[in-house]
Order: C-alpha cells, then structure tokens, then sequence
C-alpha cells in the first residue's frame, strides 16, 4: 500500500472507489474495516486490565482484517471460492435469515417497488420505439400491420374503464353496412358494461399499458336512494356516551395511533388500497345533492368523534357545480357561475 503512494488503508480504499461508488453499501463496510485497521495500527499501545479482554480485542481485529483481505483477493484474482473461504466466521446454512423479519419485509417490499419501477421503464421504451423502421431493406416498415393487433389492443384495455389507444377502433371505420353498424354498437356496449363493473367494485386499474387486478377487497357500491340520515342537527358525543375509562383512552391519539415502527411504505400502500367508498361518481354526487330524512330516527344517527379523527374522516370533495342546486337561494344570487 506504502508503494501505491497512500499514508493509510482508507486512502488506498479510497482511491479504488469513484465519487459516485461511495454510497454503495459495499465500500460503507470496506471503509468501516479499514478505519478499524488504521485505528488500532496507529493508537496508542494501552495495557487492558484483563487478559481475556485483550484477547478479544485482537481476535476481532483479526477477523476484520481477514474480512478485507477476502475482499482484496476476490478484487484481484476474480475467484469468488477462495474469498469466500477466506471469511474468519461461516453460516452452516442459508435455510433461515439472522435479520429480523420486518427487516426481510422491508427489504422484499423495496425490491418489489424498484422492480415494478423497471418494468415501468422498459414498458415505456417498448411503446416509444414500436412502429420504427429497422436498417437496411425493412427501412420505413412499420413495427405491426393489420387489424389483429388493435383488436388485441382494444380488448386488453376492456376494463380499464378508459380507451388508452387509438381515439377510433376498427368499428368506426365502416362502410355503413348493417354489419359494422351492428359491430360498432356491441363494441361499445361491451365497453360501457366494463365501464360500469370496473366503477362498481373498483378491482381493475390501468398501469403502465397493461390492466392489472390488484389483490384489494370489492368494495360495497354506493346507493343514494338507500342511504339514511337524520332529519335534524342533534348528535350523540362519542366521549360523553363511552365509559370514563374509556373515554380517557380513545380522546389521546397516541393510544388509538401506533406510529413507532410501522412502515410507511405498507402504509402508503393500504391508503392507495382501501378507498373511501365504492359505486360511481355519479351516485356520489347524488348523494351529497338530494334531501334525505329518515323515516325511523332510531335507525340513524350522528355521532360527534373527536378532533383527532376529523382527518382520518375526509371524504373526496365535490365540486361545486356537481351540487349547485343544494346550494341557498341567496348564495346563488351572489356568484355568476360555479367554479
């Protein structure tokens, strides 16, 4: 190392990693082992009290440079079997991890994203660079031909709720016979029933060119005629109905929210999973615009939760020009168009 022209191990580390090698986990370790080499050569010589203590103190020191050295013959010579033999301590199997297992969920989880993130990318190089023209004598040919492919294209988008292709199928393109007449009709039909399935339960999502079926739950459809509420402005406080005990525990966030040790990456995930309510947009807004009233007031009632919970409550707004007529006379008389 002296006739590299280094002063110490962490130089000559450094000087066979790059600036954008540095954050790689491998030379992280590599540099915490040469500053325990570099550390120990050139500290003071201190007597320990304890035989066994010193005793330990330079068995560690010996692995750790046995550790290195593996690294350095596998950087030089490229045999992989020799360095590995070269490791002071050995695992008698691989059949179980040592780390725990949120740590192996973690790490599984990442992998997931980053691969997904992969895919994500080539898929939208393959779609940028499909149609072009190869060298040579298939120059200006494109990449497909004939109606096979938009066919395929179209019904790989069915339940994807939107047409993700072409703004025109095969259908629109007729010659006015009764059989693309008839043609066009069942295409579109068969598109709005997967409209509306796709809507109802909310398990078909676009993503990257392809229609995926995510492993959520079916979520209950949401009827606007069916829906009950009081006929007044009387609420129940949850706190003041539960017991004192009670009471004391679920009016602290802490106690009902757990958020050391949890993963944000699962939690993000269980936000995008879970949505607020199934059915479509339209029996939403219905149900934010008619007059409802209950015609058994036992059967409903409002409930007063505590300020902490308001956020966990937000519902998808509505704008105002989905519910223009539930707005005051008044109101209305002041603003010259909805937003």
């Amino acid at each position: 190392m002296k006739s590299a022209g280094v002063r110490c191990v962490r130089d000559w580390i450094n000087s066979m990693f790059s600036v954008d090698q540095r954050h790689h986990p491998q030379y992280v370790e590599l540099c915490n082992l040469t500053s325990l080499v570099d550390f120990k050569v050139t500290g003071p010589r201190v007597l320990t009290s304890s035989t066994t203590q010193h005793d330990c103190s330079l068995r560690h020191l010996r692995n750790r440079i046995e550790e290195f050295d593996s690294w350095i013959h596998d950087n030089r010579t490229g045999d992989k079997y020799a360095a590995q033999s070269m490791f002071p301590v050995h695992r008698s199997s691989f059949a179980s991890n040592v780390v725990p297992s949120w740590l192996v969920t973690e790490a599984s989880t990442y992998s997931q994203s980053e691969y997904k993130r992969k895919e994500r990318v080539r898929a939208q190089w393959t779609e940028s660079t499909k149609g072009e023209g190869k060298k040579g004598k298939d120059k200006g040919k494109k990449g497909t031909s004939g109606k096979g492919p938009e066919w395929v294209h179209f019904l790989h988008f069915l339940y994807s709720s939107k047409w993700h292709g072409s703004q025109r199928h095969f259908a629109s393109v007729s010659s006015g016979t009764a059989h693309h007449a008839a043609e066009d009709v069942l295409l579109r039909q068969l598109w709005r029933k997967a409209k509306f399935e796709r809507d109802l339960v909310k398990n078909a999502r676009f993503q990257d060119g392809y229609c995926r079926i995510f492993k959520s739950p079916s979520h209950v459809p949401l009827c606007a005629s069916l829906a009950a509420e009081p006929n007044d402005d009387t609420f129940v406080d949850m706190l003041t109905a539960l017991p004192q005990v009670d009471a004391d525990f679920y009016a602290k966030e802490a106690n009902c929210i757990y958020w050391t040790g949890t993963s944000r990456v699962i939690q993000s995930e269980l936000e995008e999973q879970y949505g607020f309510v199934g059915g479509s947009y339209d029996e939403y807004v219905r149900r934010k615009s008619q007059q409802l009233f209950a015609t058994n007031p036992m059967l409903s009632q409002a409930v007063m939760v505590p300020s902490w919970l308001y956020e966990y409550q937000a519902t998808p707004p509505v704008p105002a020009e989905a519910a223009w007529t539930l707005l005051p006379r008044e109101m209305l008389d002041t603003v010259d168009e909805p937003c």
